[in-house]
C-alpha cells in the first residue's frame, strides 16, 4: 500500500495501475476516494483481483477495467472482461 500512497501523495498521482494493495489498507481507500484517483484494473484470471476489484466498486473508487493480455489490445475486451466479475 506504501508504493500507492506515495504515487498519489508525493507525486501527485491521478492515475494509478492496478494499485490492489490499496484493499489492505482503509485510509488509503478514502484517500484515492476523496482525490479522486483512477485505478487500472485487470481481473484476468486471478480471483484475488476479482476480489480487489469488487472492494474498488463497493468503496465507490473510479477503477477502469483492462487488460494485460497483448492478443486482447485490439479486441473487444469490455464485454468478456466484465464477465469475469
Amino acid at each position: 500500500p506504501e508504493d500507492v500512497r506515495t504515487a498519489v501523495e508525493v507525486m501527485n498521482a491521478d492515475r494509478v495501475g492496478h494499485g490492489y494493495s490499496a484493499t489492505a489498507d482503509p485510509s488509503l481507500m478514502a484517500l484515492l476516494k476523496t482525490k479522486r484517483v483512477h485505478l487500472e484494473a485487470c481481473p484476468g484470471n486471478h480471483p484475488q483481483n476479482k476480489r480487489d476489484i469488487e472492494s474498488f466498486r463497493s468503496a465507490g473508487l473510479n477503477f477502469g477495467l483492462n487488460t494485460d493480455d497483448p492478443a486482447e489490445y485490439f479486441g473487444n475486451v469490455t464485454l468478456p472482461t466484465v464477465d469475469l466479475l
